[in-house]
């Protein structure tokens, strides 16, 4: 495809390969506010290429909630010193993209000096149309990557307050945590009506998305549009979430159960594992969702508007 691939220790010196090549570069896109101030001094040295910042989410805003949730001063002290490091990147950058409006409108509050914009986090080819009738299984899942503190607090608080609910009502009911590296906290909760896989393949994820009654996402702090929630309303799941795994998703409280409360939470997976036929409106509920919103040509448009309206900014003067 003719796409060059400069690649972890294999890279060379990046300031030597942009001084060579800076010159045929007519657009640059950064990402992690923790990776992008190591290229910026050289691409501003030898590029004139408009910069556009992509951050995954506000870490800041993650870190204070997490901090607010579990009441650490030292997390919250962290959270400020990142606030004003990602306040600098978006300084040196032309224009800086969120995965939300929300997220978007934050940066313009923060710093109305910089460019910033919302922009689609992911694009589908295909999403899944699921028959009835649903599957028969009492099994919930929660998809994560579990070195995320937000994502293991998330499956603690779910197995523990919540789970218990549904459990009473429903004693075939099985929760399986099914992602990459959990820590001890969550390998713990493993059990007779709890699984917890670890890494599992693409097939074997397909696998157990088909055979899964309901998909959750019990996140208590977090920040950005959570895969999580994009990946089961396209394989057909019906989801239920709280309000901080909803974020980004417009309407999307219009078509799923948010709720954050433990109670309130077990009610609605109670609801998604009785009634087939709110089963079966939600999925496609969701799948329409998806359809409509979540489109390559959704992502490319958004990706050259941002482009198209950037001017660059000189990086010398905020260093």
């Amino acid at each position: 495809m003719g796409i060059e691939v400069l690649y972890g220790p294999w890279a060379g010196n990046f300031e030597k390969w942009i001084k060579v090549n800076g010159a045929e570069i007519d657009e640059v896109l950064l990402s992690r506010p923790m990776i992008a101030p190591m290229f910026l001094p050289a691409l501003r040295k030898y590029c004139k290429a408009p910069i556009v910042f992509y951050g995954h989410d506000i870490h800041y805003l993650r870190m204070e909630k997490e901090a607010e949730t579990v009441k650490d001063q030292t997390k919250f002290n962290a959270a400020q010193e990142m606030k004003e490091f990602e306040r600098r990147v978006w300084l040196s950058v032309d224009h800086v993209l969120y995965p939300s409006e929300e997220e978007a409108k934050t940066v313009a509050e923060v710093e109305p000096s910089v460019h910033s914009s919302a922009i689609l986090p992911y694009a589908f080819d295909h999403v899944t149309a699921r028959p009835a009738p649903p599957p028969s299984s009492s099994e919930i899942i929660f998809v994560a990557g579990f070195r995320h503190s937000p994502n293991a607090d998330g499956a603690v608080w779910f197995c523990k307050e919540v789970f218990p609910r549904i459990k009473a009502r429903h004693p075939a009911a099985k929760v399986i945590l099914i992602g990459t590296e959990p820590p001890g906290v969550v390998q713990a909760l493993a059990g007779n009506d709890i699984e917890v896989t670890g890494y599992v393949s693409d097939a074997e994820l397909e696998r157990r998305y088909a055979a899964a009654r309901v998909a959750v996402a019990p996140l208590r702090f977090g920040a950005g549009v959570k895969m999580k929630v994009a990946e089961a309303m396209v394989y057909g799941i019906p989801a239920v979430s709280t309000t901080v795994g909803a974020q980004g998703f417009e309407g999307l409280e219009k078509i799923i159960d948010v709720r954050d409360d433990p109670e309130a939470f077990a009610e609605a997976v109670i609801r998604l594992l009785e009634n087939d036929t709110l089963w079966v409106a939600q999925s496609a509920a969701q799948a329409q969702y998806v359809t409509r919103r979540f489109s390559a040509s959704n992502m490319r448009d958004g990706l050259e508007a941002a482009f198209a309206t950037v001017t660059n900014v000189p990086y010398e003067a905020v260093a």
